[in-house]
């Protein structure tokens, strides 16, 4: 009687563990193909004014660009926390953190837009972006092409939120 009750506890656990392992997964796990670990990580800080600039946790470049320039599809270009004047264009699949939202910011010095994605799957968190350019068309994100214009990020004179987006099927 023992054995039976032993034999079916262990069917029981058996069946439950195998229907938790064979459902299926969500389309974006199927699609999105920065589930993956980075491949690399590429380090960016501003305050690295000597050099050399090769990426690396020692030697990290000193413009997001830079870092997004020298990025390969699945890395992470990651910014510690200054203030980058410039613009950025985005063109592969990788993803952009910022150390701190409050203190990692990317100004655009009212050129145009801050950041343009045209890649696919790009992950942006951890950044105030700010002083896009006044035309219409400039944005503090703008996806794809100008285009229809995409709409501004919030005002950082606002209380920040928490910006972390994934920017896909452009």
């Amino acid at each position: 009687m023992n054995e039976r009750i032993f034999s079916l506890l262990v069917l029981l656990f058996l069946f439950t563990s195998t229907i938790s392992s064979a459902s299926p997964r969500t389309p974006r796990e199927m699609d999105y193909p920065l589930n993956l670990p980075a491949k690399h990580t590429i380090y960016v800080d501003d305050d690295n004014i000597q050099g050399p600039w090769n990426g690396s946790y020692e030697y990290p470049y000193q413009s997001i660009s830079d870092g997004i320039m020298q990025a390969t599809t699945n890395d992470m270009v990651f910014v510690f926390n200054g203030c980058y004047y410039e613009t950025v264009h985005i063109n592969k699949t990788i993803d952009l953190h910022g150390e701190q939202q409050n203190s990692t910011i990317i100004d655009g010095q009212y050129n145009g837009s801050v950041i343009t994605i045209t890649g696919d799957y790009v992950d942006i968190c951890g950044f105030t972006i700010r002083n896009s350019g006044g035309y219409q068309g400039n944005a503090g994100i703008s996806v794809g092409t100008t285009s229809p214009p995409s709409p501004r990020v919030p005002s950082t004179e606002r209380e920040p939120e928490s910006l972390c987006r994934t920017f896909t099927d452009l």
